[in-house]
């Protein structure tokens, strides 16, 4: 219950929105420096590409969540804690937080 806390404190949900013509795509809020900022599906994908965070969520949870929801908890666990990124990892993470976002908050 604790890790999902921190967790929903780092990224607290994702929302589809509609980009063009009809089409949808993926967006994740994610709580970074005092504001909620939205971030691509891919950048999220990118972001836990290579780790075994989505294997770690889904021994903890309901293997019948969504891939969105999946992510947003890998995300969000990644955020949430303070373990050394895989090697690569440090670039991704600095990408990840260096990109002009729209912000929420």
């Amino acid at each position: 219950a604790n890790q999902l806390k921190l967790i929903d404190q780092h990224c607290p949900f994702w929302i589809d929105l509609c980009v063009s013509g009809g089409k949808y795509a993926s967006s994740f809020a994610v709580w970074y420096n005092n504001r909620i900022e939205l971030r691509s599906y891919q950048e999220c994908d990118d972001l836990v590409r290579g780790t075994r965070v989505a294997t770690l969520i889904n021994s903890i949870y309901s293997p019948r969540m969504s891939s969105s929801e999946r992510l947003r908890r890998s995300i969000g666990y990644i955020l949430s804690n303070p373990v050394i990124p895989a090697k690569g990892k440090l670039n991704v993470m600095s990408k990840f937080h260096s990109r002009k976002h729209m912000s929420l908050i």
